[in-house]
C-alpha cells in the first residue's frame, strides 16, 4: 500500500515537531521519501562530522502499520529523530560494538517515548 502524499505531508510536520521539541536547529536536515529495502519503514542517516540528518520514510508499507495511522506516523518521525539526536555517539565507538550500541539507543528511543506518551507531550 502506498504511503499518500497527506501522510507524508503529516511525517514531515512530525518529524518538525521532534526537532523544535528537542532543540535541534543546529542540524541540517533532509526528510524525503523512497522505497526503502528491508521492510524499514524508515531510516535515519546522521551525516559527521557536522550536524546532519536524512530522515526517510519509505514509498509504501507492507500492512503492517497500525491502525491509528497519524500515532504510527508520529512515533516514527520522533524515533527517527531521536535517533538522529544520538547517532553522534555511534561516532565514538569502535566498530566491533556498533551493534551493542545500536541496541543501546533503541532502548533509550522506546523508554522516552513511552515516557513523552504517558505525559501526553
Amino acid at each position: 500500500m502506498k504511503i499518500s502524499k497527506e501522510e507524508y505531508q503529516y511525517f514531515k510536520e512530525r518529524v518538525h515537531h521532534w526537532i523544535d521539541k528537542l532543540s535541534l536547529h543546529d542540524y541540517e536536515l533532509d526528510i524525503d521519501m523512497e522505497h526503502l529495502e528491508d521492510n524499514d519503514f524508515a531510516q535515519c542517516a546522521y551525516q559527521y562530522p557536522g550536524k546532519g540528518l536524512a530522515i526517510t520514510i519509505t514509498d509504501k508499507w507492507d500492512g503492517n502499520m497500525q491502525d491509528n495511522h497519524t500515532e504510527y506516523l508520529d512515533k516514527i518521525a520522533h524515533h527517527e529523530v531521536t535517533e538522529g539526536l544520538l547517532s553522534e555517539f555511534r561516532t565514538m565507538v569502535p566498530e566491533q560494538l556498533a551493534y551493542k550500541m545500536d541496541q543501546i539507543v533503541h532502548g533509550v528511543i522506546h523508554r522516552l517515548w513511552k515516557a513523552m506518551k504517558e505525559d501526553k507531550v
